[in-house]
C-alpha cells in the first residue's frame, strides 16, 4: 500500500479557490502525553465544490473542520478561508468571521430549547446586528426554504429529528456563508429523512454556489453528496489510496 502524502496545494489553483490550507498541524497535551491529531495537511477548495472529508474516528476529519471553521487554531500551517487569514484574526474578527463566512451543522442540532425555532434561527442574524425587522423576514423565508413554514412558533422539543435539523440548515444557511461547514449533518436520522435533508441541502448550495465541506464516515453518503473525496487517516490526507 502507498504511504500516506498530502493533496498538492497547486492542485486547483486554476479555480477561484475558498479554502487554502497549508502545513496544518494540530497537537494536544493531555496529561504527559502529547496527541498529534492533525500532521501537516495540504488542502485547496474552490468555490461551490462540494467535497467529503471521509476518515475513522480519530482520523481528524472533525479537527480538521473545527479549524476551517474557525472553532480552534492550527498548532502551526495557515489556514486561509475566503481569502481571510484565519491565524491573523483577533477574537472579535474572529466571531465576525464565524458569523458572516461560514455556516456550521452539526449532528446534535445545537439548537435553543427556549427559543422558537424562529428564534433560534434568528441567532445570528442577532449577533451580526441586522434590524429586527431584516432579521425575521429572513429567518422566516429561509424555514419556508426547508418546509417549516408552518412550524415558526414550535420549540425543538416539539419538533421531530428531521425537523430539527431542518431548523438547523436554516441557521446554518441563512446569513448566506461562502462555506458550508457539516459534521455528520445525517447521523441522528433514518434512511429516508437522511436523504430528504441531503436533497434540500444541496439544491440551496446548487443555487447559492456555495461550497460544502461535509464530515462523514459514511462512503455511500459521501460519493453521492458530493464531487470529491478526501480520505484522511491518522492525521493526514491519503492521495491515490482506498482505505
Amino acid at each position: 500500500m502507498s504511504s500516506p502524502v498530502s493533496e498538492p496545494v497547486d492542485a486547483f489553483l486554476a479555480v477561484d479557490l475558498v479554502v487554502q490550507a497549508e502545513g496544518v498541524t494540530k497537537t494536544y497535551v493531555e496529561g504527559d502525553s502529547t496527541v498529534a491529531a492533525l500532521r501537516g495537511i495540504d488542502l485547496v477548495i474552490g468555490r461551490g465544490e462540494r467535497v467529503a472529508l471521509l476518515g475513522k474516528s480519530g482520523s481528524g476529519k472533525s479537527t480538521l473542520l473545527n479549524l476551517l471553521g474557525g472553532l480552534d487554531r492550527p498548532t502551526s500551517g495557515t489556514v486561509r478561508i475566503a481569502g481571510s487569514n484565519l491565524h491573523a484574526m483577533n477574537a472579535d474578527e474572529m466571531a465576525r468571521f464565524r458569523l458572516e463566512t461560514v455556516g456550521m451543522i452539526f449532528q446534535a442540532y445545537n439548537l435553543v430549547d427556549s427559543r422558537t425555532t424562529l428564534e433560534n434561527v434568528e441567532l445570528p442574524m442577532v449577533f451580526a446586528g441586522r434590524a429586527k425587522h431584516e432579521r425575521r423576514a429572513a429567518a422566516r423565508a429561509a424555514l419556508e426554504a426547508v418546509g417549516l413554514g408552518d412550524r415558526l412558533n414550535h420549540r425543538p422539543n416539539q419538533l421531530s429529528g428531521g425537523e430539527r435539523q431542518r431548523v438547523a440548515i436554516a441557521r446554518a444557511l441563512v446569513n448566506r456563508p461562502a462555506v458550508l461547514l457539516a459534521d455528520e449533518p445525517t447521523g441522528n436520522l433514518d434512511t429516508a429523512t437522511a436523504h430528504e435533508i441531503l436533497r434540500l441541502l444541496l439544491d440551496h448550495l446548487e443555487q447559492h454556489n456555495t461550497t460544502l465541506i461535509l464530515v462523514t464516515h459514511d462512503e455511500e453518503l459521501a460519493r453521492r453528496s458530493t464531487d470529491r473525496v478526501v480520505r484522511l487517516r491518522d492525521g493526514r490526507i491519503l492521495a491515490g489510496v482506498e482505505e
